[in-house]
């Protein structure tokens, strides 16, 4: 984009969006974070903050562990039946995994 720019190979931002198949709201976004930021503000690369796992820490590294073994989990319902075994409740998606023991 920026090369294109400064070759005069392209000379507007819609053009710049239709080469690049981006909206030009979005060209003209990345433009102004050029001009604040420079190169080093277009290599950022940003999240939507989204909202957070409920499955985090010890937990997550706990169900991590046992989907990397090669037996795995097939469904959803072997993850509740698995949660079920461990700690007497099937619903980890909803409540977060609280106990695991593998």
């Amino acid at each position: 984009m920026l090369y294109w720019l400064k070759s005069g190979q392209v000379t507007s931002r819609s053009a710049i969006a239709k080469r690049l198949g981006r909206d030009e709201a979005t060209v003209t976004r990345w433009l102004r974070r050029y001009k604040d930021e420079g190169r080093s503000g277009l290599l950022c690369v940003k999240h939507a903050p989204g909202k957070e796992s409920i499955v985090s820490g010890e937990n997550l590294e706990c169900l991590k562990q046992r989907l990397s073994e090669p037996q795995g989990f097939h469904s959803y319902s072997q993850i509740q039946q698995w949660r079920l075994e461990r700690t007497g409740t099937k619903d980890c998606l909803q409540n977060g995994l609280s106990a695991c023991a593998l």
